[in-house]
């Protein structure tokens, strides 16, 4: 608990929004998965802001997953990953 305060206090409460990293966001180029759980509320919003300034941005909702989607639907989240990374193999 105490490794889990401290991140929370040192990194996540002083990161900055979305929103105010706008521009920048705006400018990356790279292949993005965003993934959340649909019971993630904080993460199915965050991912929804970050689509829409991520110009190469897939997003995926897992149906049925919280906050460790990879470890509550190990299959969905392994096919979101597959389906992204041969998309990029695609491009090239």
């Amino acid at each position: 608990p105490h490794a889990l305060v401290a991140t929370l206090r040192s990194v996540l409460a002083v990161e900055p929004s979305p929103r105010e990293r706008e521009k920048k966001l705006r400018e990356l180029r790279v292949p993005t998965l965003l993934l959340a759980g649909e019971r993630d509320g904080a993460a199915v919003e965050s991912t929804r802001e970050l689509e829409a300034l991520l110009p190469n941005a897939k997003r995926v909702v897992v149906a049925g997953a919280g906050h460790v989607l990879n470890l509550e639907k190990p299959e969905s989240f392994n096919e979101a990953l597959r389906s992204f990374l041969s998309g990029i193999e695609d491009e090239r």
